[in-house]
């Protein structure tokens, strides 16, 4: 059934590739989340020939699904909340139709339904693997206390643990600023012994813990915050692995020396030196007037996956393919696009936030 599915499939998209290729972009085209939809939208289009037509459906419509069937399309992107992508997969699994899930996954394997995005828990994973590939012994693990860093502290010490001989002690991270302090010195046994007078005070302290890795999982902010409370305290380690959303005005604002031996882990980086993504920033600056954003870039790396597959070539087949999010190595045996995700200096982060703020 699952290779009849797929030849079918293909058959439509190759049959529809010399007139239009129908594609249904689901999102949330209105509320908090629509800025995301058309930044994601953006990229999409940027991609693809403008004879290939997009339609766009708002999944915060109730009949959103029935909406979906009635363009009848060959290719649905979508949606973007867990509870309606259970609510499209049931309707369209094992149909002729790709389906590409940017975010949340489908809880059954479908042969139709694939997922390709920013998988948060997998570069959590990819940061425990690159801690075990070093000659290290101890670290200190912090996560913010939103739910989706949690998640990925867990991953990371599951994957760690399993690499054995690395020491670990994980602390929360509060939000509030002045809290923070108070975690720092804790886990690094940080205390006050001086003070020096002059035109400027400075304050002395010491620290009595340094391990030989730091790594945080925290939303921007308060990634900003304990790197530029680190800072403060002149806190020493081997070194800081940080994984975080995307790239914010408060890495413009850091100190050289907050940033100094950090390397984090981003869904997409506007600085990014390479080829593919230095073409596509100035694409899409040229064509929408704005900086894009790691969503532009998702609905960029989509775009350029369905190109292939218009051109005949089996989605279960693309494999070391360089696209602008990172390397897409395959996609598993559950449909799930595994992404090895860049890690970047985080003083590179801090100029380039610079610069864009800049502009």
């Amino acid at each position: 059934m699952r290779g009849f599915v797929f030849s079918l499939l293909f058959l439509f998209l190759l049959h529809s590739v010399s007139f239009a290729i129908d594609i249904v972009f689901v999102a949330p085209m209105k509320g908090e989340f629509s800025s995301y939809s058309r930044q994601m939208y953006n990229g999409l289009k940027l991609s693809l020939p403008a004879g290939i037509s997009i339609s766009e459906i708002d999944e915060l419509n109730e009949d959103f699904v029935d909406a979906v069937a009635a363009k009848n399309p060959k290719v649905i992107i979508g949606p973007f909340f867990k509870g309606d992508v259970d609510n499209l997969t049931e309707t369209f699994c094992s149909k002729p139709v790709l389906v590409l899930l940017p975010f949340a996954k489908q809880d059954t394997p479908c042969p139709n339904v694939f997922h390709y995005g920013f998988d948060p828990l997998s570069a959590a994973s990819q940061l425990a693997q690159q801690v075990c590939s070093l000659p290290i012994g101890s670290v200190i693990s912090f996560y913010g206390m939103d739910r989706l860093s949690q998640k990925e502290h867990d991953v990371f010490i599951d994957s760690l643990n399993r690499c054995g001989g690395v020491d670990v002690e994980s602390y929360g991270l509060p939000s509030f600023v002045n809290l923070l302090g108070s975690v720092i010195k804790e886990a690094f046994d940080i205390r006050k012994i001086n003070r020096i007078g002059g035109l400027t005070e400075k304050k002395i302290f010491q620290q009595e813990v340094e391990p030989d890795r730091v790594v945080i999982f925290a939303p921007p902010k308060v990634m900003v915050n304990f790197l530029s409370m680190v800072d403060y305290y002149d806190v020493k380690s081997g070194g800081i692995l940080g994984l975080t959303t995307q790239m914010t005005p408060g890495f413009a604002r850091l100190n050289a020396t907050a940033t100094r031996g950090v390397r984090l882990m981003f869904p997409y980086f506007l600085c990014n030196k390479d080829d593919l993504n230095k073409g596509f920033v100035d694409q899409y600056r040229k064509m929408f007037f704005e900086d894009p954003t790691q969503f532009s870039a998702l609905g960029f790396d989509i775009g350029n996956i369905l190109l292939q597959l218009f051109a005949g070539k089996n989605i279960k087949e693309l494999a070391d393919q360089k696209l602008v999010m990172g390397k897409l190595l395959f996609f598993s045996d559950d449909n799930n696009g595994v992404i090895d995700y860049p890690i970047f200096d985080a003083n590179e982060v801090r100029l380039c936030a610079k610069q864009t703020s800049n502009r």
